[in-house]
C-alpha cells in the first residue's frame, strides 16, 4: 500500500514524505493495537481514508482532478461508518478489500481479472464484516493500520533509495502481504491479552 494513491500534489507538497511517513506509523499503530476500543472513531476515518484512495483512482480513470471526487467519497464514506454503522460497515469494509485486490498488480494478471476479483472482494468482506460484526471489523482495523505501517516503511525506504518500495513489492509481492498478516496479528494478539486483563481486573 502506496501513498501513490493521495490524488492531490498539493497535499504531497504540503506534507513531506517524512511527515506523511509518521502519521502513517501513527495512525497505523493505533489502528493495529487498540482498533476495537476506538473503533467508531476508526471506522469513520478508515472510511474517509479509503473513499478518498477510491475516488483517486476513479478520477483518474475519469481523467479529472482527484480531488473532485476524493473528497465528496471520503466525507460520504466517513459519514455512513459513524451514523450508519452497518451500512457503513458494509460499504468501507467491502471498499477496503476492492481496493486492495485492484492493487494487487503483481498477484493478479489482467485487469479484467482484477476487476472481477475486486467486484467478489467488495460483497464477500463487506458481508462479512456485517454478519460477523466484532472479530471481522478488529481484523480489518489491524490489517488496515497494518498496511498503514508498511507504507510509512515503504515511504522511509523510497527517502533513503527512490523506488525502492516499489522494487521490494514488485519482487516480493507475497513476503510484503505476510509481513502485513504478521503485523495485524501481533495486534490482535495483543488486543486480545488486553481484553482478558481488564476481564480479570
Amino acid at each position: 500500500m502506496h501513498w501513490h494513491w493521495i490524488p492531490s500534489e498539493q497535499i504531497k507538497a504540503a506534507l513531506p514524505a517524512i511527515i506523511l511517513a509518521g502519521l502513517s506509523l501513527l495512525v497505523g499503530a493505533v489502528f493495529v493495537f487498540w482498533g476495537w476500543k476506538i473503533y467508531r472513531v476508526a471506522l469513520a476515518l478508515m472510511g474517509a481514508l479509503v473513499g478518498w484512495a477510491v475516488g483517486g483512482v476513479i478520477a483518474a480513470g475519469l481523467g479529472v482532478p482527484g480531488v473532485f471526487v476524493a473528497l465528496p467519497l471520503a466525507v460520504i464514506c466517513g459519514f455512513l461508518a459513524i451514523f450508519l454503522q452497518k451500512v457503513g460497515v458494509f460499504l468501507v469494509c467491502g471498499l477496503w478489500g476492492a481496493f486492495l485486490v485492484l492493487g494487487a498488480h503483481e498477484m493478479i494478471q489482467g485487469a479484467a481479472a482484477r476487476c472481477l476479483a475486486a467486484g467478489v472482494a467488495f460483497f464477500v468482506v463487506g458481508i462479512l464484516a456485517v454478519l460477523l460484526w466484532r472479530p471481522m471489523v478488529t481484523f480489518l482495523l489491524a490489517m488496515f493500520g497494518a498496511g498503514l505501517i508498511a507504507n510509512a516503511a515503504n515511504m522511509t525506504a523510497d527517502l533513503f533509495k527512490p523506488g525502492a518500495a516499489a522494487g521490494w513489492e514488485k519482487a516480493h509481492p507475497w513476503l510484503t502481504l505476510a509481513a502485513i498478516l504478521v503485523v495485524a496479528g501481533i495486534g490482535l494478539y495483543h488486543q486480545e491479552e488486553g481484553e482478558h486483563a481488564e476481564k480479570a481486573d
